[in-house]
């Protein structure tokens, strides 16, 4: 059995959608001996799997991303950033309205470039760049790498991305602005696999 307080606290969570239930167990005996279980929920096993199930968060698909970036106009540069950083950047993975590409480092992957498929000016596809990250990992100072990008301005958010180091806590800096152009975005990635290509050869 579970006292009051107990039953309280999962009643309130399942009401929260957290995939939560008690299911408590009683045990009978007919006149012959046999004995026979019967399980009994605090909350209806439907009930709480519908409340829970509509609490996940179902990340969007490569088609689904792909036709968002069409809507606002930006679908080409959405696919030509994708072909680009291949080889170089990791898949991307989907967040919401977001393309987020990791690199392969030597212990695990850090998010370094993060493509919106959704536009305040159609036509222009908003990007967030880690500089540090690019420069710790493919050497590319940051000076560089602003003469790769179009229409920039420093941005200190990436700091506060997932998996950053004390370090970037402190001091990390990126950069943001719109790709308006295919050339723009073939400027970027040519710099990004010449980077690659320089560490390869050193």
């Amino acid at each position: 059995d579970i006292d009051d307080s107990t039953e309280r606290i999962v009643r309130y969570l399942s009401e929260l959608r957290v995939p939560i239930n008690i299911a408590r167990m009683h045990v009978f005996k007919d006149s012959t001996g046999q004995e026979m279980l019967a399980q009994v929920f605090l909350v209806e096993p439907e009930v709480a799997r519908a409340r829970s199930s509509s609490n996940r968060r179902r990340e969007p698909n490569t088609s689904e991303m792909q036709a968002l970036a069409d809507e606002y106009k930006i679908g080409e540069l959405f696919q030509r950033i994708k072909k680009g950083v291949t080889g170089v950047l990791e898949s991307p993975y989907y967040y919401k309205t977001k393309a987020r590409y990791p690199l392969k480092t030597k212990d695990k992957l850090s998010l370094v470039l993060d493509i919106d498929a959704v536009s305040e000016e159609p036509g222009k596809m908003p990007f967030i760049v880690h500089a540090t990250r690019c420069n710790d990992h493919l050497r590319i100072p940051i000076e560089e790498l602003q003469a790769m990008l179009p229409n920039i301005e420093k941005y200190l958010g990436v700091r506060s991305w997932r998996g950053s180091s004390p370090e970037e806590k402190e001091s990390a800096e990126g950069l943001k602005g719109t790709f308006s152009s295919l050339d723009e975005v073939d400027k970027f990635a040519a710099g990004l696999r010449e980077a690659k290509k320089r560490l390869a050869t050193d």
